[in-house]
């Protein structure tokens, strides 16, 4: 691997890949940044998923669980440690974390940025996250 050394961490990964090294069952991935979508929407029992947010910090550990959905078998639910859900992943980001979590993997989620809000005029608030997934070898 030291001819690889002037590369980046990503082509090392691949480089490794390719000579048919697989990753150690349980080795942290590469982290990746999405967002929570449904934010603007209210939880089955009435909960503001906006006041929810409010509530949420940068750096707060997220929780996911898989609960399929008539419109999503794969969909993911974003909770805060609480079990309040502050909204889901999308439907592409859910459909490759929801084997995982269900083979048991480990998924973890972090808040880095809380869009929107504001003092005088109130826009709809947002949440950016950061996954990191370990992986399954």
């Amino acid at each position: 691997m030291d001819n690889l050394a002037g590369f980046g961490r990503k082509f090392r990964q691949i480089a490794t890949l390719k000579k048919g090294v697989l990753p150690v069952k349980g080795e942290k991935l590469e982290p990746f940044f999405s967002k929570v979508y449904g934010v603007t929407h209210k939880n089955a029992d009435g909960t503001d998923r906006q006041a929810l947010l409010r509530k949420c910090r940068v750096g707060e550990t997220l929780v996911l669980t898989h609960e399929p959905i008539p419109e999503d078998p794969n969909a993911v639910k974003v909770c805060r440690q609480t079990g309040e859900q502050i909204g889901w992943l999308s439907a592409s980001l859910a459909a490759e974390i929801a084997p995982r979590l269900d083979k048991g993997s480990r998924v973890d989620v972090v808040i880095t940025d809380l869009t929107g809000g504001g003092w005088l005029i109130k826009k709809k608030r947002g949440c950016n996250i950061q996954i990191t997934k370990y992986s399954l070898r």
